[in-house]
């Protein structure tokens, strides 16, 4: 999963190749969730990575540093919704 997460982070793949045809099953799934929630909140979208991070964390896979990085990032979004 490590160099397709990189050619997503670099724009190689596209986020739906990325999330619906290279994931597979739950632990990449929720990896791959919170690297396109990264995305967003690098163009800016919070909005669209809130959802991406919330969808991260639905897979309940609480050893993944994904998933704890994931709910950092919307308590954060939350909490700091200016980005301040």
């Amino acid at each position: 999963m490590g160099l397709k997460r990189a050619r997503f982070l670099l724009d190689e793949i596209d986020e739906d190749l990325f999330l619906r045809k290279i994931a597979r099953g739950p632990g990449e799934l929720c990896e791959a969730y919170f690297y396109s929630g990264i995305k967003c909140l690098l163009t800016g979208d919070k909005s669209g990575a809130m959802d991406l991070f919330d969808t991260c964390t639905r897979f309940e896979i609480r050893g993944f540093v994904e998933d704890q990085l994931a709910r950092i990032q919307m308590k954060e979004l939350t909490e700091k919704p200016d980005g301040q």
